[in-house]
């Protein structure tokens, strides 16, 4: 989401810069006015446009849609119970996946035990509900509390304290635990994220549907080996946490010490138990901790994507993109920096990216008077996909400071690109496909040609304005539901099919600002056929 290479420190951050996936993109206000501290955006189900956003210190959660911010009634206000800091507070929120029908959402946030005042903080996974007939006023009840997690101040105060709420996509609510040690403190405990039976420096996986004690049958440590709600552990500071929402894969982010920042992606065939080596690790490295006897001999999950720890760093996670407007970030992970001030795409297609795989997108979102920019606190999807960033105020004081900002494509952008690849078949290699002309529908001119396609075979396109990856006939169908077909069939000759678009006379007319997705299907000889690789196509007026 940026423009020109702000805060960029020496010898840490040398991302790619000039990207074309950064110079199509801007930024975009969607709140007026400043929050206190805001950690996270979530869009209301049901409630298009509308979202709840979560402020860090003082436990209110507001309401606001893409032209105001309600600052009046909050949407909750949680100002009593939250151990409010600039590492403690109310850090994550979540709606219930049948919160349409049912009202219920879940907080996540740190609460100072009245019976032990500054010696005992505790995180605290809460439910509360909304009224069927006050869609923006929670009820300021609590339902039931889910889980709490002792975070004794065992060294002068409480450390990695804040953490995320995500529900998967099976239907389980999932929580980002720290390990609550203070880097390089006497009485830190720096091993307790290697101890399953400790849900500190852990993902708790909890059955919210099942009744207390919220334990889902099939966690791993349910037979034994450590705590019941412990998912995965391993963990220093896990920021944030997400789920691809086409694969199911989760990425958590984890911040790191000195070293280096990683995220971990946990495929979503795993059945758990993943230990990610902190503190015997930081990242592929040693931690602080590998001498400690408890490192000897432990099975540790390498992360996903790792990069250097510099000056100043801290890994803010960060989804992946599947939305329809920006194709050309279609399944790249989105992240940034909270101390660096950058946002980075990375090709979630990659098995072992690095640091030289990240596509620095600062550059062209850092307009006018984000030369000031405060620090990003979380990068996470509108209803629509697109990103959402939300910034902290800095040290500087910048305009902007408290509020969240959407990337969006650039006013004016239109261009072609191609976004999937064909399946060989029994006839050979399969074709490609690319456009030519103008994305500019007043233009009119745009065509589509496929090459290296079957001589003689029967022809035609198909398009839509969303997108799939599905094995059909003998290839792979590309464009999502509904499918439209440009009619009627033409023959391939020569090996060339050449496809003019008459864009305001096809079958779905092609409107203003839309994305859509071509490909060709090609009859290849008796029960063979086939489709090509696809084209994007961004249009404009």
């Amino acid at each position: 989401m940026k423009s020109v290479k702000l805060f960029a420190f020496a010898g840490t951050l040398l991302a790619i810069t000039g990207s074309p996936l950064a110079q199509q993109l801007e930024l975009q206000s969607i709140t007026t006015a400043s929050l206190n501290r805001p950690t996270t955006i979530v869009p209301i189900p049901g409630q298009p446009g509308m979202y709840v956003m979560s402020e860090l210190e003082t436990g209110i959660i507001r309401v606001g849609n893409d032209q105001s911010l309600q600052l009046v009634t909050p949407f909750l206000d949680l100002s009593g119970v939250v151990l409010g800091g600039w590492i403690t507070g109310l850090s994550g929120m979540a709606f219930h996946p049948d919160y349409e029908n049912n009202g219920r959402f879940f907080v996540r946030y740190n609460w100072d035990d009245p019976a032990q005042p500054g010696l005992d903080c505790k995180a605290v996974v809460e439910e509360y509900s909304v009224p069927a007939g006050t869609p923006f006023v929670a009820n300021p009840t609590p339902v039931q509390r889910i889980v709490v997690v002792d975070m004794p101040n065992n060294d002068q105060g409480f450390h990695h304290a804040t953490g995320d709420l995500a529900f998967g996509p099976d239907g389980m609510l999932y929580a980002g635990i720290g390990d609550n040690a203070r880097p390089g403190g006497p009485l830190a405990p720096k091993m307790v994220a290697q101890d399953p039976n400790v849900p500190l420096g852990a993902l708790l996986r909890m059955d919210v549907d099942a009744g207390a004690p919220f334990i889902p049958a099939n966690n791993p440590f349910v037979g034994g080996g450590g705590h019941p709600l412990v998912w995965a552990y391993g963990l220093r500071n896990p920021q944030a946490i997400s789920f691809d929402e086409l694969t199911g894969d989760l990425y958590i982010s984890d911040v790191g010490q000195a070293t280096r920042e990683e995220v971990n992606r946990q495929f979503a065939a795993s059945t758990g138990g993943e230990n990610y080596g902190w503190p015997c690790r930081e990242g592929t490295l040693s931690g602080p901790g590998v001498n400690d006897p408890g490192c000897t001999g432990g099975m540790f999950v390498a992360p996903w994507y790792e990069y250097a720890h510099g000056a100043v760093s801290a890994v803010i996670g960060g989804f992946v993109y599947r939305g329809d407007r920006m194709p050309w970030l279609y399944g790249f992970y989105i992240y940034a920096d909270y101390m660096d001030r950058q946002v980075f795409a990375l090709d979630s297609t990659l098995t072992n990216p690095t640091f030289a795989n990240a596509i620095n997108l600062t550059g062209d979102l850092m307009l006018g008077s984000f030369f000031t920019i405060a620090e990003l606190a979380a990068v996470v999807a509108d209803e629509n996909g697109d990103p959402l960033l939300v910034r902290q105020p800095g040290s500087a004081g910048a305009i902007g400071d408290g509020r969240v900002f959407r990337v969006a494509p650039q006013t004016g952008f239109s261009s072609f690109g191609s976004f999937c690849s064909a399946l060989p078949n029994m006839t050979g290699v399969p074709g490609v496909l690319t456009a030519s002309g103008s994305a500019v529908i007043s233009n009119n001119n745009a065509v589509l040609t496929a090459t290296s396609v079957p001589n003689g075979a029967l022809a035609l396109v198909v398009y839509s304005d969303t997108r799939t990856n599905l094995l059909i006939s003998n290839g792979r169908l590309c464009v999502g539901d509904p499918v439209r077909r440009i009619t009627p069939a033409g023959t391939i000759a020569g090996g060339t099919f050449v496809q003019p678009l008459d864009l305001p006379n096809l079958p779905t007319p092609i409107t203003v600002a839309s994305t859509w997705y071509f490909q060709l299907w090609h009859r290849d000889g008796p029960g063979q056929s086939n489709f090509t690789g696809g084209v994007w196509a961004v249009f404009t007026p």
